[in-house]
């Protein structure tokens, strides 16, 4: 199945999550699509994925084009990096998905991880939905969450919200490409382990988590 992702910033989870997937071996036909131009455009080149702009202010004209864009080159599934809401003229006609830095239905919206921060909330997570008219509340597929110590800072919440959606970005690959088989959603040994890899290689805290 051929994959797309909309990005509208730096596209980092993008990039690291093409770089585990490709420590694997595995073959991965990914298009990112954005709407500005931004660094995410660079990850693309970076990493040779095609690369589409679609530079369309209002919500519907946007998601008309990206659809006929994904439909056009038989992309079966998208996943949305992305900071603005899209229409029923994509989601409802293809498989849309999003990542959420928050345990949703806590913290939807802007802002999640900050939001969970200043009000002294006992878990970080991050969830992968589908896409649907509501503000990040379209049916669950995946969540991952971890114990957190307020004696860190913000900024280390930053970089523990950033590692669970690149995990979550590599189980979306797995489950729309027929790699995850368990009942659970979690990912596979292979791309654990080497997705083990890149949270020491980045020094993130990692040891305590849970796959709900």
């Amino acid at each position: 199945m051929k994959l797309s992702v909309i990005c509208s910033g730096g596209g980092a989870t993008v990039q690291y999550a093409v770089r585990v997937w490709q420590q694997a071996g595995r073959p991965l036909d990914l298009m990112m699509i954005t709407d500005r131009k931004c660094q995410a455009e660079d990850v693309a080149a970076e990493l040779s994925l095609r690369h589409e702009r679609i530079a369309e202010k209002d919500a519907t004209a946007f998601s008309k084009r990206a659809y006929q864009m994904c439909n056009d080159e038989n992309i079966g599934a998208c996943l949305l990096l992305f900071s603005r809401m899209v229409t029923a003229d994509l989601f409802g006609k293809m498989q849309v998905f999003n990542i959420h830095p928050s345990l949703l239905p806590e913290y939807p919206g802007f802002k999640a991880v900050e939001r969970a921060y200043s009000a002294k909330h006992g878990r970080l997570g991050a969830t992968l939905h589908k896409v649907d008219e509501t503000m990040d509340g379209g049916e669950i597929v995946a969540q991952l969450g971890h114990p957190m110590n307020h004696s860190i800072g913000l900024d280390d919440w930053l970089r523990v919200s950033f590692s669970q959606k690149v995990y979550l970005t590599l189980l979306w690959f797995e489950m729309t490409l027929g790699y995850c088989a368990n009942e659970v959603p979690q990912l596979s040994v292979e791309l654990e382990r080497l997705f083990s890899c890149f949270v020491m290689s980045e020094a993130i805290e990692w040891q305590v988590q849970q796959k709900v």
